[in-house]
């Protein structure tokens, strides 16, 4: 099983797209899940209608979410709408998910851009839980910013499942300290495609299908397109 950690953000729906989950999770997710393989992503989301429909839109695409948080103290994170002035606006939303899921499925949308990774949404505790309950898996991958405290969390239960970690890094940042079997790949500024993340989540379905990872990068790099940059 493939463990994705990050909130998925709520897309709103337009003409073309009903509405569903967006964010680099949610893209790494799904590319994981249509190469038929289990997956559960670990996130927080809030008990709004955006909320919901971001659930449904995850178990639509075979997403398991079961050690998902709702939370009813935030609402869920949304794209911003692109605009007539900005068609390639992406970014969280000013208005609440809440808000966004009411409206009309006729706005205009951002497609399947997946933005940039947006700051932390869960803590160490949030982590113990859900990793605690997944029980099993072979494959973590990290797609949002952890806390040190949070991210030794989830390396020490991919040391007990003999699993392997996978963190994105966000461009520009640091390496974050992780054990030295972990594999760290720096994100782009932008993935407005969505190649990054299908390319990751083709990794980790590789990863969890037992391929070594040096086999399984060339083998998603090559379905998919992406190439790591060189530093």
């Amino acid at each position: 099983m493939i463990v994705v950690v990050g909130s998925p953000l709520f897309r709103p729906g337009s003409a073309d797209l009903p509405s569903g989950a967006a964010g680099l999770a949610a893209g790494i997710a799904t590319a994981a899940a249509a190469a038929e393989r289990t997956v559960q992503l670990v996130g927080r989301i809030g008990e709004d209608p955006a909320g919901e429909a971001t659930l449904l839109a995850l178990a639509r695409d075979g997403i398991g979410h079961v050690a998902s948080l709702r939370d009813p103290a935030h609402p869920t994170r949304a794209i911003a709408p692109a605009t007539e002035s900005d068609p390639d606006a992406i970014g969280d939303d000013p208005r609440s998910g809440a808000e966004l899921a009411t409206e009309s499925d006729t706005e205009s949308e951002t497609g399947t851009s997946l933005g940039p990774i947006g700051s932390a949404t869960l803590d160490r505790g949030d982590l113990e839980l859900a990793l605690r309950y997944l029980g099993t898996f072979s494959v973590v991958v990290v797609a949002e910013p952890l806390d040190p405290a949070a991210l030794a969390v989830v390396a020490d239960a991919v040391a007990y499942n003999g699993a392997t970690l996978v963190v994105i890094v966000p461009a520009g940042h640091a390496d974050p300290a992780l054990p030295a079997d972990a594999i760290a790949i720096e994100a782009p500024d932008d993935d407005p495609d969505g190649v990054f993340a299908r390319t990751v989540g083709g990794f980790a379905a590789e990863l969890d299908g037992g391929a070594d990872p040096a086999t399984a990068l060339a083998s998603a790099v090559a379905a998919h397109g992406w190439e790591r940059a060189q530093r």
